[in-house]
């Protein structure tokens, strides 16, 4: 009879082992997949957020043109629209998946794309008018300086789960840091006047349109 209970415990403890063991790998394996999610969704973001912040300093750089270097301070209504960025389209895909991210990353993006899209909506309100109302022109520079201080955080958090290697590209970022940096200090680098006419060059330095 001893041999007999002996025998059933070390089985039920054989059984007990080889669940758990079970258990662990199936927590391994959803912690992987997890892990592999996260990442994706954070590369998807990555290509999202950096050319958004690229697009931003552009209009950042027209509404502080507008607000502090325009001595008539009649910001160019249409100039200021077609540099707007589009629609967010891989943030609103993901936003059931940013629970992944670490809650820093999560309010750094979710910062960014709410104050990009106030400014928007505040760089349209006149649309139809040749001209912005000077009185608006300062909101709009607060508004876009806003948008560029919280791109600049969301940058940082997002590039930690992807980081930026090819020289190429880690020089061209830096250049748009320093360039949002520019434009909390209320400067304007992406618009050079470049004649008595008014003509402007609008853009990154190295490739700006004329306008």
């Amino acid at each position: 009879m001893t041999d007999f209970l002996t025998g059933v415990i070390v089985s039920f403890a054989g059984i007990v082992a080889a669940a758990g063991l079970a258990h662990g790998f199936t927590t391994w394996r959803e912690w992987r997949k997890e892990q592999k999610t996260k990442q994706r969704v954070a590369i998807a973001l990555t290509a999202e957020v950096f050319p958004m912040a690229d697009m931003v300093a552009t209009c950042a750089s027209l509404a502080n043109f507008g607000e502090f270097h325009l001595p008539d301070g009649d910001l160019n209504t249409q100039m200021l629209v077609a540099t707007l960025p589009p629609e967010p389209t891989t943030y609103r895909a993901l936003a059931g998946q940013l629970p992944l991210l670490d809650i820093e990353t999560i309010s750094a993006v979710g910062a960014f794309y709410g104050s990009l899209d106030l400014a928007k909506r505040l760089s349209m309100q006149h649309a139809s008018e040749k001209t912005i109302p000077r009185g608006h022109v300062p909101i709009l520079g607060n508004a876009w300086r806003g948008v560029a201080r919280c791109a600049l955080v969301a940058m940082e958090r997002v590039g930690k789960y992807s980081p930026v290697t090819k020289e190429a590209d880690v020089a061209q970022i830096t250049e748009l840091i320093l360039e949002l940096a520019g434009i909390l200090d209320r400067k304007a680098p992406r618009v050079e006047r470049i004649d008595a006419s008014g003509k402007l060059k609008i853009g990154r330095a190295s490739m700006r349109a004329v306008s």
